[in-house]
This record gives C-alpha cells, structure tokens and sequence, in this order.
C-alpha cells in the first residue's frame, strides 16, 4: 500500500441522498476516490480519518465479516487510484 501521509476522509453527500464521499488526503490535498450508503459500519471507521496502511489492522480488530468484505473492497480501489496517480506522475 502507500505511506502513512495518506489519510481517508469522507464527507456528508448531500447530493447522494443517505450517502457521504470518501476522499484520500494525499499530503494535504483532498482527492475523490467514491461515494457510498450510509450504512453505519464503513462511516464508523472512516470517521476517525485513519492512515490508509492502518486498513488493515482495522479491518481484522475492529470489524465483522461484513465489515471486512467493505474495507477490503476500499483498500482495492485505493490500491488502484494510487497505482493510476503514480502511472500520472510518471
């Protein structure tokens, strides 16, 4: 994954009616990465905005399966946003 610069955000959608963005805050700059439902379980870890190389020790103490399942999906769309940012860079 990438360093412990890179933070999640999210932020309440008003436009995706029951839903809130998630950002990643690369060195300060906010970049959209999805929407998504509230559903309670994905807007509880994200609200505490944690390092993305923390995911995964977050998903293995502090989540059930259906937890797991939406954190891991998250951590593959971050993985592939970063692989792209870096492909940009380059």
């Amino acid at each position: 994954m990438c360093n412990r610069n890179v933070r999640v955000t999210i932020r309440d959608n008003e436009k995706f009616n029951g839903g809130f963005d998630i950002y990643l805050d690369i060195h300060g700059q906010q970049r959209y990465l999805m929407s998504h439902r509230h559903d309670g379980i994905l807007w509880r870890i994200l609200s505490k905005n944690p390092a993305v190389n923390d995911l995964p020790r977050i998903m293995s103490k502090e989540c059930g399966m259906e937890g797991k399942r939406k954190v891991k999906y998250l951590m593959k769309v971050i993985d592939e946003y970063m692989k792209y940012e870096l492909e940009e860079a380059v």
